[in-house]
This record gives structure tokens, sequence and C-alpha cells, in this order.
């Protein structure tokens, strides 16, 4: 006979436990419930959710409070001469301050503004004497204390909050040693150079603060005071950059494209975005035999000469983006074709008759589309879209009114998409209805 204890299952081993818990790093409602289940998985939950606190819009204050509450007694210090009242009574459950692992300057400086506003029920401006001390302090705990910072993001052109002085970098253990992402925008919609000299002299040092960083991405507004050579020296100075953006405007987009040949056996991701690429040499491209994705967004200058450079190297893309350049049909072909078999991943706003055909014969395999149509491409564009095993579809048009191409992809949509887009399209509720119907009458004859 079997009794009811026989039939309890054994608990899961906390190993087990951990490990489906950092499975659950998305879903922050999930976590949180799971901080009132034990002690232990409360111990295994907090650092996942303290590790990218700012994530969270709705609790900025809370997290800023909890912060200050981490400070030692010099960081606490350096704000008395600004009238901060900070309670002292309460200490902080766990080290919060050790958990986190990224961050966004912008979003530190949103969370201590609306931190300063409850907590002195007073307007506060963007330029505040009190923000400045407080991110200073901030920075000092996380550079010194954080042991898996991995990912920061700085936008010098948001607020007027600048870094700290270089010393509290070039002092502090680990630093940024560990830094593993940056996303770096220098002047983006500010007027007042001198807001962000601090940065500047960070950037400037950058080569021997950091070198294992994996992703850069790097948007440049402000070319008066970046010197030639400051983005090229900080890609030269990486060990293994698999992912690099850059995009904005200056005098040195050669030598930062030029500096790219010294990671040929580990970059996988370029993209290049609001470029002007007007007699700039693709030759340091040649060399990345492992990139796999592409991405050349509203770039001026790209020219047919680029593609024929590229066409020589050795790579194998599985991801093109071709994406509102003001540019030739023929460059858009030229790359389809340079991607051939490989690609899987097809972004494009430069549909005509030559480039559909052109995909059709070399890339067989692509899985996910994103197109924006015209309608006179109609005829060419469903037939092959049909013939493609999609598995996601983002279906952008051009026109005001984009109804018979919404009517056209209801008869011609493989029954292997799984996700379909129609934003940035315009279209009746009659074609839409029409293309549920079609849509829905595949199905029924797919599943008989």
């Amino acid at each position: 006979m079997i009794t009811f204890s026989k039939l309890i299952r054994p608990p899961l081993p906390d190993d087990c436990i951990y490990d489906i818990l950092q499975h659950l790093r998305g879903d922050r409602s999930t976590l949180y419930t799971c901080l009132f289940v034990n002690r232990f998985w409360c111990s295994c939950v907090v650092p996942i959710l303290w590790s990218q606190p700012f994530s969270s819009f709705r609790c900025w204050a809370l997290i800023v409070r909890t912060y200050i509450y981490c400070l030692d007694r010099p960081e606490l210090t350096s704000l008395i001469p600004f009238n901060i009242y900070i309670p002292t009574t309460y200490k902080p459950l766990f080290p919060y301050e050790r958990y986190l692992e990224a961050f966004s300057i912008s979003d530190m400086e949103n969370g201590i503004i609306t931190w300063l506003r409850i907590n002195t029920e007073t307007r506060i401006r963007s330029d505040d004497e009190r923000i400045r001390p407080i991110m200073n302090a901030f920075w000092r705990m996380f550079l010194n204390r954080c042991r898996n910072l991995a990912s920061i993001s700085i936008n010098t052109g948001y607020g007027t909050s600048d870094l700290p002085e270089l010393d509290v970098f070039l002092n502090a253990r680990p630093g940024l040693s560990k830094l593993k992402s940056l996303d770096c925008c220098i002047g983006h919609k500010s007027d007042e150079i001198s807001n962000y000299q601090n940065t500047m002299n960070l950037l400037r040092n950058w080569p021997i603060q950091s070198s294992n960083l994996s992703k850069m991405w790097v948007s440049i507004y402000e070319d008066r005071i970046t010197p030639n050579d400051l983005i090229s020296s900080i890609v030269k100075a990486q060990r293994n950059l698999k992912e690099f953006k850059f995009a904005g405007i200056g005098s040195f987009t050669q030598n930062v494209i030029s500096a790219l040949k010294y990671h040929s056996h580990s970059l996988t991701t370029l993209k290049l975005w609001m470029l002007v690429l007007d007699g700039i040499s693709f030759d340091g491209l040649v060399s990345l035999e492992k990139l796999e994705s592409l991405d050349i967004q509203w770039c001026e200058g790209i020219s047919i000469d680029h593609c024929g450079t590229l066409s020589d190297a050795s790579f194998h893309l599985t991801s093109l983006s071709i994406w509102d350049n003001p540019s030739s049909p023929d460059i858009t072909a030229t790359l389809i074709t340079k991607a051939g078999k490989a690609l899987r991943d097809l972004k494009t706003d430069m549909i005509t008759r030559e480039m559909i055909e052109v995909a059709n014969k070399y890339c067989p395999n692509i899985t996910h589309l994103c197109i924006k149509i015209r309608n006179e491409n109609y005829i060419y564009l469903f037939p092959w879209i049909k013939s493609l095993r999609l598995e996601h579809l983002d279906f952008f048009s051009h026109e005001n009114d984009a109804s018979d191409g919404i009517r056209l992809l209801g008869e011609y949509i493989p029954l292997t998409v799984t996700h379909l887009n129609l934003d940035y399209a315009t279209y009746t509720p009659k074609s839409f209805k029409y293309f549920l119907n079609i849509f829905w009458n595949l199905l029924e004859g797919k599943e008989a």
C-alpha cells in the first residue's frame, strides 16, 4: 500500500533552484514574488534584481534611497556641504551596491532627481547643485565595491552631470577593468562643451582603464573636442571586440573603420549608422573573417565601390540590414549576392524587381524578413515571399494606403510565419478582415 508520504517529491537541490531563478532575469515581477518564499530564495533573487536596478521606471527614487543608505562614511561626508538630509539609523539588509552589473548614467541622474523631488517636496531642475555630488558619491561606491560591473551607458548630451575627475577612475579597484559593454554618446543635444570635460578625459585614458570590451556602441555628434584618434585608440586597445556600432559625424570615420582590422578574428557584428561615407575606404573590413551581421542605416555616400570591396571579403553574412540609405538599388543587390545561402535575416527598404530576383536566386534560406515596399513591386514581391520558409515578417509600406498589399499578404504569406509585424503600414479595416479570413482558411487547410 502506497502511503501519502511516499507521494511527496523530495525538494529540488539548492543548485537547481539557483539556476532556475537565473533564467527569470527578464521577469522582474515574478522574481519579486520569489523574494518571499524563504531566506535562500531571497538571497538568490536579490542579486538578480539589483544587477540592473534602473531598468524599472517605477522604482527609481527607492533605488536611489537604498544606494544612499549603502554609502560609507567618507562618501556621506562629501554630501554634507550640500545640505542633503540622510537618515543614519537605517542599515541595508544586503550589500546592494555590490550586485550592480549594468546601468545608464542618464537613468541614474533621473533617479536622483526623482528622489530629491520626493525627499524635499519641491521641483528639482536638471542643473540642481546637489545632483552631481550624489552621482560622484555613487561612482566612487560602484567603482570600488562592484565586482561584476559589466556594462555602462554614457550620454554627454543628457542633463548637466559630468563624470567625476579622472583620478576617481584611476585609483579605483576593480574600477572598469571587468567592463564588457560600453554605449557612449558624445555631444548629442548638448551646447555646452565644458559640461563633459571629465568624460572626455576618461575616454582619452580608456585604453589603460578597460581592454576587455566585447560590445562597443559609439555615437558622436560633437567633433570640436573629439580627437581624431580617440575612438580608434579605444577600439585598438580591446582584446576581443565582438560587436561594434559607430554613428554620427566627424572627420575620423576612416580611422575608426581602419582600426577594426585589429579584431579580424573576433568581430561578428558591425553597425554603421548616420555616417558620411564619401571617400571612406572599406579595406579595413575585408579582413573581418568572423563577421556575421552587417547593418548600414541612414548613411550617405555608400557606393558600388564599397560593395565591391566587401565582395572580396572572406566573411559569410547571416544577417544584413540596408535601410534608408540614399543609394542605388545595385548596392543592395550586390550585398545580397555576397551574403548568398548563409543569409537568414534580411532588412531592406530598397525593394526592386532586380533585388528580388537576386535574393530569390542566391538567398533561399531567409527566415527573418523586414521590408518596406511600394505598390508597383507587389507583382514580384509576394510570389517571392511565398517561396520562403519565413518565421518572422515585418511588413512596412511607403504608401499612404497599403490595403491592396495587406490583401495580397493574406494570400501569399507562408504558413511557417510565427511572428508578423504590420506597424507603419496603413490599411482599411475591410482589407485587414480579408487578410484574417484568408489566412485563417489557409491554417485550417493545413490542419486538415
